[in-house]
């Protein structure tokens, strides 16, 4: 089963620059251009997707990694913002998955859209997707060392330098159900020790396929 999911997700992923652009409104989605574009959020190294917790339609309600069956609460519209960032919106309460305001915490959380009276959805709430590249340094062995990348999702509050995680003190080792999303200094190296955390990949909803729909 868990080769079946992998396989779907690795097939109907929407590569990084292909995200960046339709993230940018510099293309369009494959789908109808009057559609808006929903996406699960996908962990790599686990294949669970970001979810708002227990389909909580609160200020503040918590993210999470869980299991892909459908709900909407799992679901994201891509909203465009420029220069590559966009908001993610969850489909069951119109509220963007974002960072806390205080930065003494590294909590991700749904909240409100509205932000900065230039940028209607605020810098909290801005996000945009980097690869991290694979070399050689990565390598145990530089002359078996086969080309790769990872996605991380840089959040624009505090300058970029943060990015979508998944809390986990089990690392190297992949995060579990239920790990609570965080905004977590980004990796700046393919093999760094928490990238199974920060590996991640936009995953159009409706190619994707699987589950019922529970709302």
């Amino acid at each position: 089963m868990k080769s079946k999911t992998k396989t779907r997700a690795s097939r109907f992923a929407v590569p990084v620059a292909t995200a960046s652009l339709i993230a940018a409104g510099i293309i369009a989605p494959s789908t109808a251009t009057a559609e808006d574009t929903y996406v699960y959020v996908v962990n790599q190294s686990t294949h669970m997707v970001a979810e708002v917790f227990a389909h909580n339609t609160d200020e503040g309600g918590a993210i999470v990694l869980w299991a892909n069956y459908g709900g909407q609460s799992e679901q994201f519209k891509v909203e465009p913002q420029g220069d590559g960032w966009f908001g993610l919106v969850a489909k069951h309460s119109g509220k963007c998955l974002g960072r806390t305001l205080d930065t003494t915490k590294n909590t991700v959380l749904q909240q409100e859209c509205s932000g900065l009276s230039s940028n209607p959805i605020g810098t909290r709430n801005l996000w945009r997707t980097q690869e991290i590249p694979k070399t050689a340094s990565d390598c145990a062995n530089p002359n078996q060392c086969f080309g790769g990348s990872r996605t991380v999702i840089q959040n624009q509050y505090g300058g970029g330098r943060f990015c979508l995680d998944a809390d986990n003190g089990r690392a190297p080792n992949p995060p579990v159900q239920g790990a609570r999303l965080q905004a977590w200094p980004c990796i700046t190296k393919y093999s760094g020790w928490n990238a199974v955390n920060q590996d991640w990949q936009l995953v159009n909803v409706q190619d994707w396929g699987t589950g019922p729909h529970v709302h």
